[in-house]
């Protein structure tokens, strides 16, 4: 279902650049000044019932150059020209930051949920392997501080007669990514350097942290 939302998302997207192109930038090009299409569609979002849709463009030159100057208006049946220039770039506005912000706020909130689901998957085993390598890799200095990997993790075994684990300067801070953080504590739990609760608990902190 994530998935479908990114895809959603990603069109809304595409027709808010589609309209902000056809409302604005198009129809000032030469090719699109008297294109027909172009001038029904704005016909339709600035015109009333029974009125046509005018953008006429005239040269402008002062000493600092020469550009083109454009004017909309909504021409009546009996020829009276209505002009919309004020109306027209805040609706052109509208019609691109509506679609783009609702396809922006779904895409976000999809790769949010794919991201976690992914996470989870990993955790119940379904994708996770342990390397080989990390079952062998630790090293406990004198002070008690063990180094799994690039962690350093303090043990206190005066509480209780269990190790217990200190974070120092925060777990999380010492590297590596998802993957090898869950293999160190997992290993730290094989090895009967900390206990299954505390395994739990550096567990969760992992998870909540990825995402």
């Amino acid at each position: 279902m994530a998935k479908y939302g990114i895809v959603l998302g990603c069109v809304l997207m595409l027709l808010a650049f589609v309209a902000l192109s056809v409302l604005v930038i198009l129809p000032v090009l030469p090719f699109g000044e008297q294109n027909t299409f172009l001038l029904s569609v704005q016909g339709v979002l600035l015109c009333h019932p029974g009125e046509k849709f005018t953008l006429t463009g005239q040269d402008y030159s002062d000493f600092r150059g020469s550009a083109r100057v454009f004017e909309s208006a909504c021409v009546s049946e009996n020829g009276e020209p209505r002009n919309v220039d004020d109306a027209r770039i805040p609706i052109a506005l509208v019609s691109f930051l509506v679609p783009f912000l609702i396809g922006l706020f779904m895409v976000m909130i999809g790769s949010a949920a794919v991201t976690q689901r992914r996470v989870k998957a990993m955790l119940s085993g379904s994708s996770f392997k342990m390397p080989a390598k990390a079952m062998t890799d630790f090293n406990i200095s004198e002070d008690g501080v063990m180094n799994i990997g690039g962690v350093q993790i303090k043990l206190d075994k005066a509480m209780r007669g269990t190790p217990q684990v200190i974070r120092t300067a925060d777990f999380m801070a010492s590297g590596g990514d998802l993957t090898e953080k869950l293999q160190q504590i997992h290993d730290a739990l094989a090895k009967g350097l900390i206990t299954q609760q505390e395994y739990d608990q550096m567990r969760q902190r992992i998870l909540d942290e990825s995402v």
